[in-house]
């Protein structure tokens, strides 16, 4: 991390750690929600949807019963795999 000195040097080194932690704090939620486990839920729907199983490391399909899921349910392996960075 460069020091700046100055007012305008300060103001963007502080602007810069801030996007840091940003970036940081969502690569950390990304990986989070991708352990999360597989939930299908208690209602009856048939909602074809993928999630990501940490034993095998990649993206699998189910079916999501419409209410009481977690973020680990992607509408497209796709988003899946982009979301948990892994195949």
């Amino acid at each position: 991390l460069v020091l700046y000195i100055g007012l305008s040097g300060m103001y963007i080194g502080s602007l810069m750690i801030v996007l840091l932690l940003a970036l940081t704090a969502e690569a950390q939620q990304s990986d989070n929600l991708c352990d999360l486990p597989k939930v299908a839920g208690p209602c009856n729907a048939r909602i074809k949807r993928f999630y990501f199983d940490v034993n095998s490391g990649i993206c699998g399909e189910f079916y999501y019963g419409g209410c009481d899921d977690n973020e680990n349910n992607f509408k497209t392996i796709e988003e899946c795999k982009t979301v948990c960075n892994k195949r």
